[in-house]
């Protein structure tokens, strides 16, 4: 993607802006001295600030220029050239020595003034107590974020050129003036004494009647502009910042809206803050929530280790007892036949042999039938141990399906409070984007829904749009739907201007406004 065309103008309040009243006829750097019909700091820029266009320079950025022009000069021109680089005959100043305030909040370049036809224009103005706007000129591309200007892509052009009517209220003023030419003796009055400059107090200006309009015509149009910035922390730093403009002077035009506006974002901010502590605290439960299954499964698989080890050994037990079993079988059998064969082998009438014999078998059977009594004794407990076992493991299954159960619980209300996190979120979102919609547009939108229009689907674009105008011409541009040929030839009668609801007839001899500043 090409590189698009960066023009930005920043408000900077005069308490910010440094001075240093030395009169000098030449200007030194970095021990080179350069003449000049009176040099300026002028600032240009808020750095890492989105500005009213909704663009952010990052520090990083101007790093990378200040790098670059440290010791390369750029110059100044009288408006902004309406293609390419410009008209060398338009130049009124050349600019030099960027750099950052103490707090790096606002960036500064010298400005000096060339002596030739719009240099003296320019420093005539300043000095007969005049102002001239300060807008600033680069390409570059943006970051993925679409707000962010890429310090990569970015070239600067000029740190600022002098236009008549800026789109942010930056103006520079005699009070910017850091050194000066020679000037003539101050004019004196009819008795020779040297006319002195008025004030209003210690540390107090008086302004003239002129300078005032001009001040309350800044601070109108720097209060239209702060009531509308939507972030509302940047809103009030911004209302804030404008506070400070009304410093060591006698003028309190628009000085009660901006304290009121003030005292209004401040609780709108309060309000912001405790619907992020909310929102905090729900993401805090919804971790301990996690933790705590975590905990619970770790504890189930720990139960299901346990449950296949007591399986096996019971397992075990069963084959044991199995071949116990069989063994006592076996010893029945061989105890019946011993005795069967007892009966039939020996005589009657050999009772000696018959005695010996039975004396011995009788040892043998009770040898036997011990033996078979301790092996109906161990068969007995493992039959015990077998059924313990089975006792066991049916409790084990119960903690496992326990433990599941205390799972899925978890897991059921960690969803529920999830979801209502989220709602609370949409809902102060949504909360937050009504209260920036104008009236006039809301109900223009309604009316729309009303009449049927199919506009819904672009409901947040319409909303956000500043003015009615925009918003009727974003509709028109959405419904807009083109006549088949037959119609537009033979059925309609092109005399009738074509009605539009809600939105001025454009006539031919209607001037059309044209934005003023750049985009």
């Amino acid at each position: 993607m090409g590189k698009i065309k960066l023009i930005e103008n920043v408000l900077v309040p005069s308490s910010m802006i440094a001075k240093l009243d030395i009169p000098l006829t030449e200007a030194a750097v970095d021990g080179t001295s350069y003449k000049a019909l009176a040099v300026y700091r002028f600032p240009f820029t808020r750095p890492g600030q989105k500005n009213l266009n909704g663009r952010i320079y990052p520090h990083r950025l101007w790093d990378k220029v200040f790098r670059e022009f440290k010791t390369r000069p750029t110059v100044s021109l009288m408006d902004h050239p309406e293609e390419g680089p410009g008209d060398p005959t338009r130049i009124w100043a050349v600019l030099r020595n960027p750099g950052y305030s103490s707090d790096r909040t606002v960036a500064y370049v010298d400005c000096y003034i060339i002596d030739n036809e719009h240099g003296r224009t320019i420093n005539g103005l300043l000095a007969a107590g005049g102002e001239i706007g300060l807008s600033s000129s680069g390409v570059g591309d943006f970051e993925a974020d679409g707000i962010t200007v890429c310090p990569e892509s970015y070239e600067l052009e000029r740190f600022f050129d002098a236009v008549l009517q800026p789109s942010y209220s930056v103006f520079g003023t005699l009070d910017d003036k850091i050194s000066e030419a020679v000037m003539a003796e101050p004019a004196k009055d009819k008795e020779g004494e040297k006319i002195q400059e008025k004030s209003g107090g210690a540390g107090v200006k008086t302004l003239s009647l002129r300078e005032k309009r001009e001040f309350e015509a800044s601070l109108k149009r720097i209060y239209e502009d702060v009531k509308n910035i939507k972030p509302v922390f940047e809103r009030l730093n911004r209302a804030r910042e404008a506070l400070t403009f009304y410093e060591d002077t006698d003028v309190d035009s628009y000085k009660g809206d901006f304290e009121e506006l003030v005292k209004e974002t401040e609780k709108e901010f309060e309000s912001t803050l405790a619907k992020g502590e909310q929102a905090d605290d729900v993401k805090k439960e919804s971790e301990e929530t996690s933790q705590a299954i975590e905990e619970v499964q770790q504890e189930n698989d720990a139960l299901k280790e346990e449950n296949k080890l007591l399986k096996k050994e019971n397992e075990e037990y069963k084959k044991q007892l199995e071949e116990s079993q069989k063994l006592q079988d076996e010893s029945d059998g061989i105890l019946a036949s011993m005795a069967e064969s007892m009966r039939r082998n020996i005589p009657y009438d050999k009772y000696e042999e018959l005695r010996q014999y039975a004396i011995k078998a009788t040892r043998l059977y009770s040898e036997m039938k011990s033996s078979r009594n301790i092996l109906q004794l161990n068969l007995q407990e493992m039959q015990n141990s077998a059924k313990a076992l089975e006792e066991a493991q049916m409790v084990q299954y119960q903690k496992d399906a326990a433990a599941r159960a205390r799972v899925e619980e978890i897991r059921q209300r960690n969803a529920e409070a999830k979801s209502l996190a989220e709602k609370q979120l949409q809902e102060a979102k949504e909360a937050e984007f009504m209260r920036n919609v104008r009236p006039e547009i809301l109900e223009y939108y309604n009316d729309t829904i009303r009449r049927g229009v199919k506009v819904s689907e672009f409901r947040t674009q319409i909303l956000s749009k500043r003015t009615l105008d925009e918003a009727q011409l974003l509709v028109l541009k959405l419904t807009r739907t083109e006549p088949s040929l037959k119609e537009s030839v033979s059925s309609r009668d092109l005399s009738i201007p074509l009605p539009v609801n809600n939105c001025r007839q454009i006539m031919p001899n209607l001037e059309m406004p044209i934005p003023k500043g750049f985009i």
